[in-house]
């Protein structure tokens, strides 16, 4: 019997997702980059499948009142209304938005001079998504100036601040 390697494969989820990807995931949708699969649900599905377990327990102690980027762009969530109109188009913030499938997400939301999307605690408590426990949690930590928790995968040595929608 000859003995050869066996290449060891990695269970699904195991990998690392790249910084960027985890940032937009686990933020509201923004990175610092878009790769065009980013504009597809069935992208986010797959973050969903393989890395949502983790995401969700990581945000729930670092941003309470706020929720995953891909549970947004799977459809779990819709997207957080405008509040006002938003920036006309030569503004640099009007242009700051992911189209998944055909629906668009700002993730902006605030210009110079105005907010014009809705906080994303607030949406979710209308949603009926927050208990009145994970409110009074939000509240504490926005009253901290939204601190930095979150701690990513590939860069655990500090935490940072999530985009989140809430000013």
């Amino acid at each position: 019997m000859t003995s050869r390697r066996s290449p060891i494969r990695k269970r699904l989820g195991e990998e690392r997702l790249p910084v960027n990807t985890e940032l937009a995931a686990a933020g509201y949708l923004r990175g610092f980059w878009r790769d065009d699969d980013m504009e597809t649900r069935r992208y986010w599905h797959g973050i969903a499948v393989t890395h949502g377990e983790s995401i969700i327990e990581k945000l729930r102690e670092a941003a309470p009142g706020t929720r995953p980027g891909f549970e947004y762009a799977i459809g779990k969530y819709p997207p957080i209304p405008l509040i006002g109109d938003p920036p006309p188009s030569h503004n640099m913030t009007a242009g700051e938005y992911i189209d998944i499938d055909g629906v668009r997400f700002f993730y902006c939301g605030r210009d110079c001079f105005r907010v014009w999307q809705q906080c994303q605690a607030e949406h979710l408590r209308h949603l009926g998504e927050l208990d009145g426990a994970e409110w009074k949690r939000y509240l504490a930590w926005k009253r901290t100036g939204y601190e930095a928790r979150y701690v990513l995968d590939g860069a655990p040595h500090k935490a940072i601040r999530l985009h989140h929608m809430c000013y």
